[in-house]
């Protein structure tokens, strides 16, 4: 997968993909029209088990890549949930497009002689390394590299 340092083009696309699918909503809901979920009620006899699911309007499933299949039945907590993990997906985007831009554009030796203020350390090589190349790794586990 090609390394991208564009912090622009990333921006624009986390836009186009995501914001302005919950701007477009949150205006619908404001300007255009109530958004009505429904709301699915069962009761076990048996053992007296009640359940009761708040599910997503058509108009959210419409809205949001990944839940336009207008046939199925997504509860509300399971919006939440997609909305949650679209938003964590986006800002890992974001920070490892940061991160190859400053990769890429920082000079430490140039920063040094300069006298500009950077935090670094000195790394396993005795070379100056970033504080944060340390933390990468697990944020790399946590956050799987889904695109750059």
């Amino acid at each position: 997968m090609k390394k991208s340092n564009n912090v622009k083009e990333c921006v624009v696309e986390v836009h186009n993909n995501f914001v302005r699918q919950l701007y477009d909503y949150r205006s619908d809901i404001i300007h255009r029209t109530s958004d009505i979920l429904s709301a699915s009620f069962a009761h076990e006899l048996k053992s007296n088990k009640k359940t009761i699911l708040f599910l997503s309007s058509k108009l959210q499933q419409k809205r949001f890549k990944g839940l336009q299949d207008l046939e199925s039945k997504y509860t509300v907590t399971y919006f939440v949930h997609h909305l949650i993990l679209q938003t964590i997906e986006s800002l890992a985007n974001l920070l490892r497009v940061l991160r190859n831009y400053m990769e890429d554009n920082s000079n430490n030796q140039s920063l040094m002689e300069e006298g500009k203020v950077m935090f670094a350390y000195i790394g396993d090589n005795k070379e100056i390394v970033s504080p944060s190349i340390m933390y990468w790794n697990e944020f790399e586990r946590i956050f799987h590299e889904q695109s750059v």
